[in-house]
């Protein structure tokens, strides 16, 4: 415990910066990780920034030793890139498996919007919450796109309701079309239609979204070319 201690500091960003060493931003978890790794197998001290407020700013280590990290990231990049869009890709194919699966009826463009949605890195959306079963997080991902693009729940938003009580509003129709998209009898005959108004609205915001996310990947293919 003593030897972590020692190794590792926690200084404001107002402390002189120290000689022979860099200030490392956080954001590059490569950089940041094995700058900390480097720093203390050279047995050289590490220091951990932070503003006034105690919010973590980054690291300083030895400039050498930045300098090395900074090297290798460049040089092993393109094949971390292909290992986290294998993973990328076979994470979303395992989630499209798991809605077909529970929802048979779903309509393709709906799933695809979904996964895409749900499943985005880094979103912190539902398909990216580990701790909850894959189930789980597909059947809540499939709640919120029945409710964002089958439902007024966004229009009712805009007119300052509550979320929770917008939401209670919708339920019945999230509901209705859950038990369809699983292949079960509707509760009632009224309760299965679905206005026609109401499936245009959802086909514009489905477009809306696939266009969105498309951007996002064209853009990070072009930063990541293969």
């Amino acid at each position: 415990m003593a030897l972590a201690i020692e190794s590792e500091r926690t200084i404001t960003n107002s402390h002189p910066v120290q000689k022979g060493y860099v200030f490392v931003a956080k954001g590059n978890v490569y950089i940041t990780r094995h700058c900390r790794t480097r720093t203390k197998e050279l047995g050289e001290p590490l220091f951990v920034v932070v503003d006034s407020k105690g919010h973590r700013l980054g690291l300083r280590c030895p400039r050498q030793v930045y300098d090395e990290v900074l090297t290798a990231e460049r040089a092993t990049a393109v094949d971390r890139q292909s290992i986290v869009d294998r993973k990328d890709a076979r994470d979303r194919s395992e989630a499209t498996a798991a809605l077909v699966r529970l929802f048979p009826r779903i309509p393709p463009e709906a799933a695809e919007a979904t996964v895409l949605h749900a499943f985005e890195k880094r979103s912190r959306r539902v398909g990216r919450k580990m701790v909850v079963s894959l189930d789980d997080r597909v059947t809540r991902a499939v709640i919120a796109h029945i409710r964002h693009c089958y439902t007024p729940y966004e229009a009712i938003l805009r007119k300052g309701v509550p979320r929770e009580q917008a939401r209670l509003r919708v339920q019945g129709e999230v509901s209705r079309l859950l038990r369809t998209w699983k292949g079960l009898p509707p509760a009632s005959p009224q309760t299965s239609k679905v206005c026609d108004a109401n499936r245009e609205e959802q086909t514009k915001r489905e477009r809306k979204l696939r266009k969105r996310i498309e951007k996002k990947v064209r853009v990070k293919r072009r930063k990541h070319p293969s």
